[in-house]
C-alpha cells in the first residue's frame, strides 16, 4: 500500500511484523520488526507498506480517532 505524503502532530511507531519503507522529511529508511520510528510534528512523511505489515503507532493528538457513539 502507498501512504501519500502528509503531516500532522507527532507520531511514534514500532514495526511488529512486515516491512515499511518510510520517508520522513525527505529521508527514506526501511523499517523491519523491532525497528521504531519517530515523526516530529508538522514534518511531511509517506510510506510504502508491505502487505501483512503490523505496527503499533502512537499519535500526539488526543482527538485523532474520536470515540464513536
Amino acid at each position: 500500500m502507498e501512504l501519500p505524503f502528509h503531516s500532522h502532530g507527532a507520531q511514534w511507531g514500532t514495526v511488529v511484523e512486515g516491512e515499511i519503507e518510510l520517508t520522513i522529511g525527505g529521508e527514506t529508511k526501511t523499517y523491519s520488526p523491532g525497528d521504531s520510528y519517530s515523526i516530529p510534528a508538522g514534518v511531511e512523511h509517506g510510506a510504502q507498506i508491505k502487505s501483512g505489515t503490523r505496527v503499533i503507532d502512537v499519535f500526539e493528538e488526543a482527538d485523532r480517532y474520536p470515540i464513536k457513539s
